[in-house]
């Protein structure tokens, strides 16, 4: 079990590298922690690369990730765009059930099999050497850890 976060304010980006069989509650433990980190700022957008990982999610930590946007929709400020990056199908599904879920805040939840077509699709591909740079240092940092 791994999941970690690195962020760069040059990109705008936070990537979360996981790695092994994630947990649901670990993943939200670690958004957590990067929230509170001092190099985040509101906006940023968040990527969470599940394609090395298997997750282990249930409807109590999607009820969790809902009432956590929903607060931060009560507390003034509109959902981050969060990326996942999988080719686990049941994950695609996962992000339609959200969507359907969250009756008080529209999610800005995407879902991609890579993050190539997630960097387009973020209409970020003037960055595309440098995010793909700062996903790799992430994903080293996070090995070594």
């Amino acid at each position: 079990m791994s999941v970690n976060y690195n962020i760069s304010s040059e990109l705008n980006l936070i990537i979360y590298p996981c790695k092994g069989l994630i947990t649901g509650s670990e993943l939200l433990k670690t958004a957590r922690l990067a929230y509170l980190d001092k190099r985040r700022r509101y906006g940023m957008v968040s990527i969470i690369d599940l394609l090395s990982a298997k997750v282990d999610f249930d409807l109590q930590d999607l009820k969790q990730f809902i009432s956590w946007e929903n607060e931060l929709k009560t507390n003034g400020f509109e959902p981050e765009k969060i990326v996942i990056l999988t080719q686990n199908k049941g994950i695609h599904l996962t992000n339609e059930a959200l969507n359907l879920m969250s009756s008080k805040v529209i999610l800005k939840l995407n879902v991609f099999d890579s993050l190539e077509n997630a960097i387009a699709s973020l209409g970020l591909s003037e960055s595309l050497q440098e995010i793909l740079q700062f996903w790799k240092e992430s994903k080293s940092l996070s090995e070594k850890l």
